[in-house]
């Protein structure tokens, strides 16, 4: 029989076990727990009246760990501390307002965001520092670019042994060249909060090259030629690695984005002289992958803007990289793609053929297309049925000569009566 001790030991231990908390999930900037800490910030609010120190202490209570207290004194900054556009327009990019000015006036360029994190972070028991470097669109063109022109200031903060990033002026918001006023960055996760070094070299290029944080750090000369990356990319499972550098030289279009996802995605083209009003990107798929096919109606160059959908059932499309494409001829398709609609991406149209927007009337035109979850497909003209694709080793197929004009591909989906539309062409005639 066991001893009165020993029931009372056992006793305790089942007692202390039922009462422990679960281990808290780490940190990210899309969970619950961050819009908690958030909330708290609001709750906290911006108390002039304290002292650095006592806010900090206000901000972080309850906040055991590193990367919490961390998030709220950055959460903190970027949405209390205006950007001091007088200085900006004045050129004074880099004036020094320090941590307390800072604090007190409510208002700063970069110098004075990094100094206050500094000055907070101390606070919280984090070991942090202020790096200062070249930032990319700050007013400076490119061409007469150095690394000694030191025009921006961010932070980097080490957390379980490891160095890290954050930018809270970017998180802030920027300056709208056209109307001179800050705006604040819209509402949602912070995009510029611990981001990989890998995308900070995008952007960011620290006078100290130990602050790359890199295992293999980048020439100025290579920071300059790099795409410009949101940190949240990596989020949407894009991977640039095919595309890094900014300036792309094309033979001849279709152009091939390859970027590892199957996200909605769509590119558009401009220039000075101006681009004709129709689909340059389509989004095709293949048995090994999703790719992004780009085209020109003549050779030149373009600047080529790349949308990514967030979620899947996104209609709205997020910018996400900006390139220089030179054509050097316009190859195929230089009338385009086919215009698609939302029933092509939530069904996984994979399109074999026609790729060309633009097809010539009264000549037979292959179409063959897979497309998850439809069980009619069928070309229009208007009201008019054109021809129905006929079902052939798990494709819609058909050999079909178009009259003039606008022809309408739709589909009649599983579970459903009515037609969805999935792409037009535009039909012309000799």
């Amino acid at each position: 029989m066991q001893s009165l001790t020993s029931l009372v030991v056992a006793v305790l231990l089942l007692a202390a076990c039922g009462t422990s908390k679960p281990p808290r999930a780490p940190l990210t900037t899309h969970g619950e727990r961050a819009r908690q800490i958030d909330a708290h910030v609001v709750e906290v609010g911006y108390p002039k009246q304290d002292s650095i120190e006592q806010l900090t202490k206000r901000l972080i209570a309850g906040l055991d760990d590193e990367r919490e207290r961390l998030y709220a004194i950055h959460r903190w900054t970027s949405r209390y501390i205006e950007y001091d556009v007088e200085s900006y327009l004045a050129g004074q990019l880099m004036a020094s307002h320090g941590a307390v000015e800072t604090y007190q006036s409510g208002k700063a360029v970069c110098d004075g965001y990094a100094e206050l994190v500094v000055a907070m972070g101390k606070v919280a028991g984090l070991e942090i520092r202020k790096v200062t470097g070249y930032a990319k669109g700050l007013g400076e063109l490119l061409a007469t670019a150095s690394p000694d022109k030191e025009n921006h200031a961010w932070n980097a903060v080490r957390l379980d042994g490891r160095w890290h990033l954050l930018d809270a002026t970017w998180d802030a918001g920027g300056v709208d060249d056209a109307t001179r006023r800050f705006v604040r960055r819209p509402a949602g996760p912070p995009a510029y909060f611990l981001a990989p070094p890998t995308v900070f070299i995008t952007t960011h290029f620290p006078a100290d090259r130990q602050w790359q944080l890199l295992a293999q750090p980048v020439a100025f000369s290579s920071f300059l030629g790099k795409v410009v990356q949101r940190p949240d990319l990596a989020r949407w499972g894009l991977d640039i690695s095919r595309h890094a550098d900014e300036r792309i030289i094309a033979a001849a279009a279709p152009y091939v984005f390859d970027f590892g996802s199957d996200r909605r995605m769509q590119a558009a083209l401009s220039r000075p002289a101006g681009v004709p009003d129709q689909p340059w990107s389509l989004q095709v798929r293949t048995s090994d992958g999703s790719r992004l096919l780009l085209a020109a109606p003549e050779a030149g160059e373009y600047k080529v803007a790349v949308y990514v959908a967030e979620n899947p059932t996104d209609m709205q499309l997020q910018p996400a990289l900006n390139y220089q494409v030179r054509f050097d001829s316009s190859g195929w398709y230089q009338n385009g793609f086919p215009q698609t609609y939302g029933g092509y991406y939530a069904h996984k149209v994979e399109l074999v053929s026609p790729l060309d927007g633009r097809l010539e009337a009264g000549k037979p035109v292959p179409f063959k297309l897979r497309s998850q979850g439809s069980r009619q497909m069928t070309l229009f003209q208007g009201n008019e049925i054109v021809s129905e694709l006929k079902e052939q080793d798990g494709y819609f197929v058909g050999l079909v000569a178009l009259p003039p004009g606008r022809i309408d591909l739709a589909a009649i989906h599983e579970g459903e009566s009515d037609y969805a539309g999935i792409l037009t062409y535009q039909a012309v005639g000799p």
